[in-house]
């Protein structure tokens, strides 16, 4: 059975030019110097542009090397640790944020009045914030967990004395 889309079509209307058995054929002599011409001026542009991108290269230093960290010295680094043992992570945070800003070292911040007003009232807010217990209990809570109506003459006698005595202790 045929595919009905399948259409046999003659060689003359692909325009297959149609030489002996085999034999390629070859095209006219202008096209071939044309083609030698236009190789000829692509290869000397893809010259022309390795030789520009070079220059490139040379005028324009690569930014993807890394860059060379200086060393660090030993001196500077147990300076600045000694400067900084007193101090807390969140209070180290901030002076670096100081120095970061100002461009300077850690040092030379923590000499300066105004960031170590900063770092005192930090202090003062947590000690302050810690000085506060937290409630012991929730608010409002009661003592007995039964409701006054339903207590009884002596239930509500023992609830009274507790309840003052309470309030008592925790000097309110």
């Amino acid at each position: 059975m045929e595919d009905p889309q399948i259409v046999d079509t003659p060689p003359t209307e692909l325009n297959i030019p149609l030489g002996g058995a085999g034999e390629p054929q070859t095209p006219p002599k202008d096209e071939v110097k044309e083609l030698k011409e236009k190789n000829e001026q692509l290869f000397a542009r893809t010259k022309k542009a390795e030789e520009d991108f070079k220059e490139y290269k040379k005028s324009h230093p690569d930014t993807s090397t890394p860059k060379v960290v200086p060393p660090i010295n030993a001196f500077d680094l147990a300076r600045t640790v000694s400067t900084l043992k007193d101090f807390s992570p969140d209070e180290i945070s901030l002076i670096e944020k100081f120095a970061k800003a100002d461009d300077t070292t850690p040092e030379e911040i923590v000499k300066r009045t105004d960031v170590m007003e900063i770092i005192t009232l930090r202090r003062e807010k947590v000690a302050k914030d810690k000085a506060i217990p937290a409630p012991s209990s929730p608010f409002g809570s009661t003592l007995n967990t039964k409701p006054v109506k339903e207590m009884t003459s002596e239930e509500h006698a023992k609830f009274e004395k507790d309840f003052v005595a309470k309030k008592k202790s925790s000097g309110v």
